[in-house]
Parts: C-alpha cells; sequence; structure tokens
C-alpha cells in the first residue's frame, strides 16, 4: 500500500493506488491525497510517497513514544483506566468499576471461652467456677477500592485531522487476523491494555477486601452459682463484657470479560498497513472505511470486553467473567482484655461477684466465600475495524 518516495511513477501506478478505470487522466485524482493539489497544476511526481490509505480524525489508538507526533493529540480523558468496547452496556465516555463491595457476609459463631483459673465471690462466699461463654457472631460488608487489573499501559493519542498514516511508534490491534504492514510487539504479555501517561506495567488479578464487623460477643458467663457464705446455693451476677469488632479480610482474583488482541506497531517510520485493525473512536458513527466491533460485517464483537495483549495465535478468543469470587474470608486477631467485674446482690448488704479478671480474647471467625460482580476501573470507547 503507498506509492514510492523515489524512482518511475506512472499513470498505471496511481491509478492502481487510487482507483479508477482506464484510460484515466491526472486530473480525476485532484486532491486524492494529501500534498496532491485539489486543482490548477498537477503532475505524477506529485504523488511520490502517498496513498489511498487515511486514518480519519478523531480516531484514537495506542502510543509507545516518547513525543507527541505532529496532528495528533494526546487522549488523557481515559487515563488510569482500562477500555472497556461501548455500543451495547456501555456508551462511549463512561466511566466506573472503582470498588467492589460484598453483600453482608455472615460469620461462624466463635469466641467460646471460660477464666482460666477460677471467679471469686463477695459476701463471705467461695470461689465460683465460671462455664464456658461467650460464643458469638458477626456479619460484615467487604470491599475493595481500586481494583485495578494486571495491565500494560500506553499513551492513547487521537487524530487530529485526516493522515495519510499511522505514526511511527502508533499502535494498532490485531482481532482474529493480523493487519499486513506494521510487526508484532509486547507479544503474548497477557495484560489489559490501560492508558496513562507513561508506557508501563501494572495493577494485580489479585486484591484485598476488606471491612468491619457489626459489634458482637458481649456475654455474661452462664450458671456461676456459690456457697453464701449460709449454706444457701444463690447465683452470682457477672456484668456483660466483651463486645467487640474485627477488621474482617478477604481476596478476590478480578479477570474481566475480555479479547485477546495482538499489539502492531513500526518502531522505525510512519506505516501504513492492509487487512484488518482495530483502532478506538468516541461516536457510535464510525468514518469511511471503518466499521463498529459489534460481531457484524466481518467484524468481532468487543462491546461489554476488555482488551487483553495476546499473541497472533490467540487473537480473537474471549474469556474471563464478571463474577469474581471471593476467597479466604476472615475476622480475627486479639480483640483485647475484657473482664467481669461487679455483680448483685445475694443478701442484704452483700455483694457476690462471679467474675473473671482480665482476658485476652484471641479468636477468629470465617465467612463462606461469595461472589463480586463488574468490571473494574474503566473509560468506555468504540472498538472500530479498518474495512478498507
Amino acid at each position: 500500500m503507498g506509492l514510492p518516495n523515489t524512482g518511475q511513477l506512472s499513470l498505471a501506478d496511481i491509478q492502481t493506488e487510487f482507483g479508477g478505470t482506464a484510460p484515466t487522466a491526472i486530473s480525476e485524482y485532484y486532491g486524492a491525497a494529501s500534498g496532491v493539489p485539489s486543482s490548477g497544476q498537477i503532475s505524477i511526481s506529485d504523488f511520490y510517497g502517498t496513498s489511498s490509505f487515511t486514518m480519519p480524525s478523531g480516531i484514537i489508538i495506542p502510543f509507545t513514544g516518547a513525543s507527541i507526533p505532529s496532528g495528533w493529540t494526546q487522549f488523557t480523558a481515559a487515563n488510569t483506566r482500562g477500555i472497556i468496547g461501548a455500543g451495547s452496556t456501555y456508551n462511549a465516555g463512561a466511566t466506573g468499576g472503582n470498588s467492589f463491595s460484598t453483600n453482608s457476609l455472615s460469620f461462624n459463631s466463635a469466641g467460646t471461652h471460660n477464666f482460666p483459673s477460677f471467679a471469686g465471690s463477695g459476701g463471705g462466699g467461695g470461689n465460683i467456677p465460671l462455664n464456658a461463654g461467650g460464643a458469638h457472631s458477626h456479619t460484615a460488608t467487604l470491599s475493595v477500592t481500586d481494583p485495578h487489573l494486571l495491565y500494560k499501559s500506553y499513551k492513547l493519542i487521537k487524530a487530529s485531522a485526516d493522515t495519510g498514516s499511522v505514526p511511527q511508534n502508533g499502535v494498532v490491534l490485531g482481532v482474529g487476523t493480523s493487519p499486513t504492514g506494521p510487526s508484532n510487539i509486547d507479544s503474548g504479555i497477557d495484560r489489559f491494555l490501560y492508558a496513562d501517561t507513561n508506557v508501563a506495567n501494572g495493577g494485580s488479578s489479585t486484591h484485598t477486601m476488606s471491612g468491619t464487623t457489626s459489634n458482637a460477643g458481649a456475654h455474661v458467663h452462664p450458671n456461676a452459682a456459690g456457697d453464701s457464705g449460709s449454706g444457701t446455693v444463690k447465683p452470682r451476677y457477672n456484668q456483660t463484657r466483651g463486645g467487640h469488632t474485627h477488621t474482617a479480610n478477604g481476596t478476590v482474583t478480578v479477570d474481566p470479560e475480555f479479547i485477546y488482541a495482538a499489539a502492531f506497531s513500526n518502531t522505525g517510520a510512519d506505516f501504513t498497513f492492509s487487512g484488518p485493525a482495530v483502532a478506538m473512536y468516541e461516536s457510535a458513527s464510525p468514518p469511511t472505511g471503518w466499521a463498529i466491533c459489534d460481531g457484524t460485517s466481518g467484524t468481532p464483537d468487543m462491546r461489554d470486553r476488555f482488551v487483553k495483549i495476546g499473541t497472533t495465535g490467540n487473537q480473537g478468543t474471549t474469556g474471563g467473567n464478571n463474577t469474581h469470587a471471593v476467597n479466604s474470608i476472615s475476622a480475627g486477631g486479639n480483640v483485647g482484655t475484657h473482664n467481669h467485674f461487679g455483680g448483685g446482690p445475694d443478701s442484704p448488704g452483700a455483694v457476690n461477684n462471679a467474675q473473671h479478671a482480665d482476658y485476652s480474647w484471641n479468636h477468629t471467625h470465617n465467612a463462606s466465600n461469595t461472589n463480586v460482580s463488574g468490571p473494574t476501573p474503566y473509560y468506555g470507547l468504540y472498538f472500530i475495524m479498518f474495512t478498507g
């Protein structure tokens, strides 16, 4: 694709590049490409280095270079987010996915204990053994903020006007079939396409979810009773103690719905391509020669999907799920000391203290696995495929 910059060039070469039926006249190709006059004097030499290929105004592509090329601007609206395909659930410019939250979780019962020695009594009574107590459960909601995927970030650049080539270090995507012209780069990195100010790797596939449990565990030790000193067995009343919260944690592995795409570029010069290649766009009305990737007209369906950078062998295959399992959910640790001092009367003027002293209460609760749903931080753009 494209005409040579030097050497022999004929009207037939121009016709092959720009179309038309012989016999042709050079005047038929006024304004056919950038640099070709639209009126007045025109010659075959005006067509050196020209191409029928056009990267249309407004198209958005990843970019790996240091400086933004002439005729392009950096597209920053999507920075720090993965690009998700617009056209179904999401519109262009849609954002979200900044957190996950579970429904309220129920933890198992734990915390049963007694004091390791004894409880004293007042009013002349003897020692009072404490029955085990303190069993309780909690509820909690766990959340994770900014659960960024395992990503490869690129600068995104946007064409300010129609241009006859992709700039050096610009990137187009192969989804199903590779375009001809540029070379495959970043092959098989298995990371999600992100936008940012720099080209870098980051993120994680596994995230910690955390939250604070409900307050629970306040208790007495039941059936505490002893000799009051007069031979009469009477109940001793404990103060209620031990209410507390825990920090609850779980882990969630995030792998939302995606489609594999291979990345293609030329790191040495501007380039053109032939065959299907995918870029991004902000409108549901794609430019001439391009089609929305919605599964029709020979395009892959990239709606509601992120792009994961793959190989030329797996491009176009899909995977992931927007329902993510939360695992290893627990709430535990030492919640501090508690005691049961004080009591109630068993006879006039006497107080019998069924109690235990400061007790370090280390215990753990667990909850069953649960799920959270949705994509991670995203920005919606239409994926569009070159159809020529």
